[in-house]
């Protein structure tokens, strides 16, 4: 079952899991690139991926536990940089 057949008490733990994957081959690409913007290239990976894990917070909140919290630690991590 994929992250959003899993029950409300376990999705947004398994929308993580699935993000982190997606953020860990981004960076691989980007390495595995060699250009002279690797720096850059991991910034937007990484803010990219606070990004999506504000947004599926925010639509979880209200149903998935911790949800909420992650809301303000990854909303607060997308704008800092």
């Amino acid at each position: 079952p994929g992250a959003l057949a899993a029950d409300a008490a376990t999705r947004f733990v398994e929308i993580w899991r699935v993000v982190g994957f997606a953020t860990f081959a981004g960076l691989f690409v980007v390495l595995a690139a060699r250009t002279t913007e690797i720096s850059s290239g991991v910034w937007v990976v990484m803010i990219a991926n606070k990004l999506v894990l504000t947004i599926a917070a925010l639509s979880r909140a209200g149903t998935s536990p911790g949800a909420g919290e992650a809301v303000g630690w990854d909303g607060a991590l997308t704008v800092l940089p």
